[in-house]
């Protein structure tokens, strides 16, 4: 195992809501089998108050770790002989760009040095030189509850490809990755297409959904089991995955899914992926996901790999 090191952040946006959803948010029971269909009657719209819903930002379920929201202490981890020590903390420069947000969940720079942000509610803001505006932007049947919304996005160009869920009045509704023109002015955002649907939705916990655009122009796409235990084994399914497609969203490379899956999924057997990086120099690509109760997961992605989710979570500790 390698070493772990400090890191010094010089030009890191970090996003930190005042509730926090990206964690699941129920109260000290495990995680139920199956989810309730949402009510889009029962959906607040864009101008949610930052206090609706019920994403609190822990990830509270008991098991058989420990206690809810904790588990038995541990020793500083140790690596390669190397000691860390969990009281120093990391060497940063912190500098607030944007406050005032109703539960931020994503943020992605442009080239010109404007940040766009994403609120669960269904916001849409542009920021550069300390001024903010709103995208407006078709995000019909928007259902934004819990750990639902609008939540990840990813730039390139005048393209602005956005995760959220959607549920009509009159059918089911899910989990989907949109395309969007933006105009010159970034003062909407105009429907291209549907990249991609079908990520299952149950009451708006754990519904992912973290975006990726890497740089031969596919999409990672990281998704939630949608409260779900058999979301994440079932290669039908693509609750609880990480899936790499086009941005037309047919699959990028089919030879690289599970034997049997979708051709789109990536890797399976994921709780709640709701982060994904690549390591510049060598293009490796790190998932976060959150655990029941104790155990969230830093993972190194290797195509067609199972991460065990459900009923197991990671048990061997990597640090790199």
């Amino acid at each position: 195992m390698g070493v772990v090191r400090p890191v010094r952040a010089t030009a890191v946006l970090v996003l930190l809501g005042a509730l926090g959803v990206t964690g699941c948010s129920s109260t000290g029971t495990p995680d139920p089998g199956t989810g309730t269909t949402p009510d889009p009657s029962a959906s607040p719209g864009p101008a949610e108050d930052a206090t609706a819903g019920d994403g609190r930002g822990t990830d509270t379920d008991t098991d058989d770790a420990g206690t809810a929201g904790g588990g038995a202490t541990e020793d500083a981890p140790t690596t390669g002989g190397t000691t860390v020590d969990p009281a120093v903390p990391p060497e940063l420069d912190v500098e607030v760009v944007l406050d005032g947000l109703a539960i931020p969940w994503d943020v992605a720079p442009r080239p010109d040095g404007t940040v766009l942000v994403t609120e669960r509610g269904g916001r849409l803001l542009a920021h550069r030189d300390g001024l903010t505006q709103e995208v407006a932007t078709d995000l019909d049947h928007l259902f934004a509850s819990g750990e639902a919304g609008l939540m990840g996005l990813a730039v390139e160009e005048d393209t602005v490809y956005l995760c959220h869920a959607w549920a009509p009045p009159d059918g089911p509704g899910d989990v989907r990755v949109t395309a969007h023109t933006l105009t010159e002015d970034l003062t909407s955002a105009a429907l291209q297409d549907v990249v991609v649907d079908g990520i299952p939705l149950t009451s708006g916990r754990h519904s992912g959904c973290r975006l990726l655009l890497q740089d031969d122009g596919t999409l990672l796409v990281g998704t939630g089991d949608a409260a779900d235990e058999a979301n994440p084994q079932d290669l039908d399914s693509l609750g609880g995955k990480v899936l790499h497609v086009r941005t037309d969203g047919g699959a990028a490379d089919p030879a690289s899914a599970p034997p049997g899956a979708d051709p789109r999924i990536l890797t399976y057997g994921h709780r709640n992926v709701q982060g994904l990086a690549e390591q510049p120099g060598t293009g490796e690509i790190f998932s976060v996901e959150h655990g029941p109760a104790v155990d969230d997961e830093v993972n190194v992605l290797e195509p067609g790999a199972n991460y065990g989710w459900a009923p197991a979570r990671a048990t061997t500790r990597v640090c790199r």
